[in-house]
């Protein structure tokens, strides 16, 4: 957190010091810099909300109260070498599997304009997956807390390294953005573990009328996941059975598949956003949709909301599992402990859960929001919803409550 801190002053200091310089006529950089300060509380005290799969700790049981779910630092700077070709870097300070802030580069790519509507990027981009993958890290351009977790988690990466090629063309209000990328990315998991995503292409559209927007995307993946490989050869070393549930569930070398669909309409006075997105692949990863609807009405500086969301998951086949009956004592044993790993991942791969979210947010000026939100989840059908590291004493299928602040910055 002390090196949270550290950067947030840095952001507040260096990058107002070096878009003042980069303002004369002759400089092609220009600078920008955003953070969220976020604490966040938690009713549970046997499982931790992490905001995120790619860690497990967070509010809860590790703490009461904390600032790590929800704040970050960011700065961008971005080079105008001519009216065709720029540059654009971003890094991004905020806490990751390994418990600190260490910046990683979020962005890092040059862009050559071929035409005023067609331009390719080279390099690490945004993975264009929902409406707000451009700025889910700026706290101050959603009126969120946080983005709707249910749907966000549905593909918690958020950049990709490749090429991107791009066909935007306008007419008066009516405004199209088409998207072609191709490319992947390692991301670093808990406990030393990577999730590298191979051969990730994908297409995505947004379309533009007044204030109406319609986003729609496409993502197909194969991603290899070393963090199920104990488990998946474990069951290898039980014949048959065990080899056809290794099969089955091993989330390595098959495709996943993502296909998502969003609009918002926001005449000004007030705001509608819904979104929906669905996952399936053939493995322990699984079937998987979520959807979101949030609405807003604005008084001023003051805006209310609400927000509604759901994430479900599809059965699992039956005879998943290896028949303990069949087997001698000692091999019994170890089995049981395999099946036993394998539902539990079953019942965390993806959350069945219902939540409603209530906030407001409150725009001090045109740089500075602060937004105070509750929400309250249903876990189903014996879910542990989005929890992570669940404790002794921990009981799924309950609800959940948090209550979250975050104060918001941009600049310039």
């Amino acid at each position: 957190m002390q090196k949270l801190a550290k950067n947030f002053i840095l952001a507040l200091t260096i990058f107002p010091v070096l878009s003042h310089a980069a303002e004369s006529e002759d400089s092609i950089l220009s600078f920008g810099a955003f953070g969220t300060l976020g604490v966040i509380h938690s009713d549970e005290d046997k499982a931790d909300f992490s905001g995120t799969s790619l860690y497990f700790d967070g509010v809860g049981y590790s703490k009461s109260l904390t600032a790590d779910v929800d704040s970050l630092v960011g700065g961008q700077v971005t080079a105008d070498f001519n009216d065709r070709l720029s540059a654009v870097i971003q890094l991004v300070s905020k806490r990751n599997p390994k418990g600190d802030y260490d910046p990683h580069v979020e962005w890092a790519n040059i862009r050559y304009e071929f035409t005023p509507e067609l331009s390719v990027r080279a390099g690490r981009s945004v993975l264009s997956t929902f409406m707000a993958s451009t700025y889910r890290n700026v706290g101050y351009a959603t009126p969120w807390v946080r983005p709707p977790i249910e749907l966000y988690e549905l593909v918690p990466i958020t950049f990709r390294d490749g090429i991107s090629v791009n066909y935007s063309t306008s007419l008066e209000h009516i405004a199209n953005s088409l998207e072609v990328t191709y490319g992947g990315s390692e991301t670093e998991l808990p406990d030393g573990d990577t999730l590298d995503v191979d051969e990730n292409w994908g297409i995505s559209n947004t379309f533009q009328i007044g204030d109406l927007s319609i986003h729609a995307s496409y993502q197909h993946a194969t991603p290899n996941l070393d963090a199920y490989d104990n488990l998946i050869n474990g069951f290898r070393n039980f014949g048959t059975a065990g080899q056809n549930i290794a099969a089955r569930y091993d989330p390595n070398d098959k495709i996943l598949k993502y296909v998502g669909l969003g609009a918002s309409y926001d005449p000004g006075l007030w705001f509608l956003m819904a979104e929906w997105g669905r996952t399936q692949t053939d493995s322990i990863l699984g079937k998987k949709s979520a959807a979101y609807i949030s609405g807003g009405r604005r008084y001023g500086r003051l805006t209310p909301y609400i927000t509604l969301a759901r994430s479900r998951r599809e059965a699992y086949p039956a005879n998943s599992t290896l028949d303990l009956n069949t087997l001698p004592a000692p091999l019994a044993q170890e089995a049981g402990a395999l099946n036993e790993a394998l539902l539990s991942l079953q019942a965390s791969s993806a959350p069945i859960q219902d939540s409603i979210s209530l906030g407001l947010r409150w725009e001090v000026n045109h740089q500075i929001a602060f937004t105070a939100q509750f929400d309250h989840s249903n876990m189903l059908k014996g879910s542990q919803g989005n929890l992570e590291n669940l404790q002794p004493g921990f009981k799924p299928g309950g609800s959940l409550n948090l209550i979250s602040a975050s104060l918001s910055f941009i600049f310039p």
